[in-house]
């Protein structure tokens, strides 16, 4: 798994309903203050995205969305997050998705992209713990990773 150091990144989020996760908007307000592009890559339909983005009160915090409906192929097809990464000025090894499913996983290495695993509704199988850089509970975790 590549090692996280302070970078910029290429952040992904899912969501349930308007529920954020533990620490993502404390995540999201480090990455803002440090200058860290965010972007979504969800495979949710855009337009749903974006209403649960402003609904969190986090929308301000992407410069990108997409999502599952604007893409030919999903995950664990990598398109949707190269798009994302497209969007912002970052070198691909720089970025960073944060992802909760084993198909978003196996997306962010079909991609060559780092990313944590912040699982939701279950932990990773056996066979995909491998694939993130880490496996956290929280966005708490990821800004002690990053040091940010």
């Amino acid at each position: 798994a590549a090692s996280c150091e302070r970078r910029k990144a290429c952040l992904r989020y899912s969501f349930r309903g308007d529920q954020i996760k533990p620490g993502i908007k404390e995540l999201l307000q480090a990455l803002f203050a440090a200058n860290i592009p965010c972007v979504v890559a969800s495979s949710t339909k855009t337009e749903i995205v974006l209403k649960y983005l402003k609904r969190a009160g986090i929308d301000k915090y992407f410069s990108f969305v997409i999502g599952g409906d604007k893409v030919n192929e999903s995950k664990p097809n990598p398109e949707i997050f190269l798009k994302a990464w497209k969007s912002v000025d970052v070198p691909l090894e720089a970025a960073l998705i944060l992802e909760d499913s084993e198909n978003g996983l196996l997306a962010s290495k079909n991609a060559n992209m780092s990313s944590i695993c912040i699982p939701d509704l279950k932990f990773p199988e056996p066979e995909y713990e491998s694939i993130p850089a880490y496996i956290v509970e929280t966005g708490l975790d990821v800004i002690d990773i990053l040091g940010i």
